[in-house]
């Protein structure tokens, strides 16, 4: 092969001068060549400026675009590999050969400074063809991504290099139904285009993923979709061919973020015939859309979610070949491997659809939604399980949602052993995480360790279950005494890098999480504490306001390094609330038991505070109520500021029940009538008696805008244990008996009690 110098680099390469790394490059290099170029002169300049090293880097045009090779003659480094491969064999140099630290997209290291030209050859392959995690939240133009085998990132391209395209061509990367067929465009001319309800033809008023469904069963839906992505098809090759990129090659087509799929005559026959299944009509749509767009652009694929109500496996039909099936993970424990007992429903859907497609794309979730969002937990231990399970199992994409850039649970740790299997799904797991423990907290390596090995122990014992949307509940492995050990490995850690500030602030970030849930779980913490020593005196976790301005000051400094400005302004307004929330005053009395469980052992009695409710849109808002037990509750009350919200939807008797995501059905309902109330002021209800599951929650009314999860008592060594449910309520107002006329209507929940049976 012909080299010649890369012409940016000439002066470096002149043999007088010698100072610095010389690198050549084949004749007409081509810009990912360039790239690898320029990548490498970045970083071995960080390391040596002045060694003599000869670096040859090449595509090998024969070569799987994601593989890689390195090797050397003493002399020259040879740095291969196919178009995105060859940015893996600059990452493997300089991070397995010259020792390299690239923790995240915000902070590199030099460990020793040199540069070998002497060494064992090392290849490897990218396992998975798109290999994403979303979002970088970077500002290194995508230097990390590329070194660390990342390649695309969602819709957007993975680095603003030139060379560089979007694989997702237009309209976006998932939930595009709205986007191809608007509501807003279609639905007056042709309403029977969208989702029938009841009867009626439905247009939700919302737009992107929130937009209505499509009734799929129409055939000029598919006519009119067809047309539309054809357009964008031909936009997106105009704009590739201006800025001398490749065009995309995969386009999304997938149903919009939510379940008001359409329930007319054709649609359900259509769904009848694959075994009713709704994958199967929504497959039938796709297919044919596939199959035209085959005959004109047989290199283009079209992605679609199987996702909720459409991932039961069709009969009677399978995807086209260009059609790439999305699975998402929505019910599974995240603390447990994908192939644990408690997640057998993803394993058995990868393993039925990967028999009917060898183009499957996962969706894996790496964030916990309900708020207050991404409390500490132990799901990296998961990762190695995993990614064999994906790749075992013919899994050809691989997109991790990672989101919380300053609050996510030890972000840059599970950030980097992410990056690294899903890579190589066989790496030695146990060193890289070391290894990245070790330069990253220094001397406090061993502490860090501890302390996720710490959060493990727990949530095995308790059998903690947190689900997509787990609530502050649900954290049972967050007690008093893992939270007390935990904050005393910080202590420690604070004391070994006094004097290192740099590892110091790495290590403050580590903390936020732990210090979040000292605040978070306080009640449950102190009330754990009262029980056991008949008062609070001496609780460890007292000095809450301490703990508090400790989480402001490292959000504020993370979010200046991982923000922009107007995102940094949000997130700090938005942790400021939730720091006041969770540091307001907690009494004692507020923590005793009350008098009528006086006689029920407290192991078998559960205290749940509607403090800690999911309310949808904040219709039933917190409040603080003196006449209350505990100071503040959840309320709603009439008139209501949304005039949506209107009392006669929330007049006795009222609607509760227990839901359980993991097998999509309630556990239990109940109707509260009006019956029941038979003097003013808050009191205790029995509303009945359940069983509970690993993630279950309680809803109130209809419309399901208060929830609260329960999910912490259940035992999956007794799943049939039932327990007794009991609601503190207070009825105000005339529309509810007991109420007075000069009161306004409201209903407002203080705490839930769940006595074991």
């Amino acid at each position: 092969m012909i080299f010649k110098l890369l012409t940016s680099f000439a002066a470096a390469v002149t043999l007088s001068a010698a100072f610095a790394a010389q690198i050549n490059l084949p004749q007409n290099p081509s810009q990912h060549e360039k790239n690898a170029a320029d990548l490498l002169k970045k970083y071995t300049d960080k390391i040596d400026k002045n060694s003599k090293i000869i670096f040859d880097i090449a595509i090998d045009r024969l070569a799987d675009k994601n593989s890689w090779s390195i090797s050397s003659d003493g002399k020259t480094v040879f740095l291969k590999g196919g178009e995105m491969g060859i940015y893996l064999a600059v990452g493997h140099y300089l991070q397995d050969i010259c020792g390299m630290m690239f923790y995240s997209p915000f902070e590199h290291e030099v460990i020793k400074n040199e540069l070998p030209a002497n060494f064992k050859s090392l290849s490897g392959k990218n396992t998975f063809v798109l290999n994403e995690i979303h979002s970088h939240y970077g500002k290194d133009n995508g230097d990390y991504a590329l070194l660390r085998g990342l390649n695309n990132d969602g819709y957007f391209p993975i680095s603003k290099r030139a060379g560089f395209a979007r694989i997702f061509g237009r309209p976006y990367f998932v939930h595009t139904f709205a986007s191809y067929i608007p509501a807003a465009k279609y639905f007056k001319s042709h309403p029977e285009w969208f989702a029938e309800l009841n009867g009626k033809r439905v247009n939700n008023g919302a737009g992107g993923a929130s937009g209505s469904q499509l009734c799929l069963s129409n055939r000029e839906v598919r006519k009119e979709l067809l047309k539309n992505l054809r357009s964008y098809i031909e936009r997106d090759s105009a704009d590739a061919k201006k800025k001398n990129v490749p065009p995309p090659w995969l386009y999304d087509i997938s149903q919009n973020d939510n379940q008001q799929y359409c329930r007319c005559m054709n649609c359900d026959a259509l769904a009848a015939k694959y075994g009713n299944s709704q994958s199967g009509l929504l497959l039938d749509f796709i297919n044919e859309i596939a199959r035209e767009i085959r005959k004109t652009n047989p290199e283009l694929k079209i992605s679609s979610c199987m996702y909720q109500y459409t991932e039961k496996i069709p009969t009677g039909i399978k995807p086209e070949p260009n059609v790439v099936i999305v699975l998402t993970d929505t019910l599974s424990n995240v603390l447990q491997p994908i192939g644990n007992i408690q997640n057998r429903y993803f394993y058995n859907l990868l393993k039925d659809w990967s028999k009917l497609s060898d183009n499957i794309r996962i969706w894996d979730y790496n964030i916990t939604y309900t708020s207050p969002r991404e409390m500490p937990y132990n799901s990296e231990w998961t990762y190695q399980t995993d990614m064999k399970f994906f790749r075992d199992n013919g899994v050809k994409q691989l997109f991790s949602e990672f989101e919380e850039p300053v609050l996510s649970d030890v972000r840059d740790y599970k950030f980097y052993l992410k990056t690294a299997l899903q890579e190589n799904p066989d790496a030695d797991i146990k060193a890289v995480s070391k290894k990245f423990a070790d330069n990253f907290y220094g001397k406090a390596s061993d502490l860090f360790l501890q302390y996720r090995e710490l959060l493990k122990k727990s949530q095995d014992a308790k059998g903690t279950f947190l689900g997509m949307y787990p609530p502050t509940s649900a954290s049972t492995h967050l007690d008093l005494a893992t939270v007390t050990a935990a904050q005393k490995l910080f202590d420690r850690g604070t004391e070994l890098l006094k004097n290192d500030p740099v590892r110091l602030r790495r290590w403050n970030h580590a903390r936020i999480g732990i210090d979040r849930a000292s605040l978070i779980m306080a009640r449950s913490m102190m009330s754990e504490y009262l029980k056991k020593n008949g008062s609070l005196k001496g609780y460890p976790l007292a000095e809450r306001n301490a703990v508090a301005e400790r989480i402001l000051a490292v959000a504020q400094e993370q979010a200046a390094i991982r923000l922009d400005a107007k995102a940094a302004a949000k997130f700090m307004k938005n942790i400021k609330a939730e720091v006041k929330k969770y540091t307001a005053p907690i009494t004692e009395r507020s923590l005793h038991t009350p008098e009528i469980f006086k006689n029920i052992p407290a192991q078998n009695l559960f205290d749940f505070s509607f403090e800690n409710s999911s309310r949808w849109f904040n219709y039933v808002e917190l409040i603080d109520d003196p006449t209350s037990d505990i100071g503040r509750v959840a309320c709603i009350s009439f008139p209501h500021k949304n005039p949506k919200i209107q009392l006669k939807d929330y007049l006795l008797p009222i609607l509760f029940g227990i839901y359980s995501p993991s097998i999509k059905r309630p556990l239990w309902g109940h109707e509260f009538s009006k019956n029941r109330i038979t003097q003013p002021g808050y009191n205790w209800y029995k509303l009945g008696e359940t069983k509970l599951s690993g993630d279950c929650y309680m809803f109130i009314f209809k419309s399901w805008n208060i929830k609260l999860g329960i999910s912490g008592p259940y035992d999956m060594n007794e799943p049939d244990r039932k327990f007794e449910i009991w609601a503190r309520i207070k009825f105000t107002g005339p529309s509810y008996p007991c109420g007075k006329a000069d009161e306004k209507d409201a209903i407002y929940f203080e705490r839930l009690m769940l006595v074991k049976k």
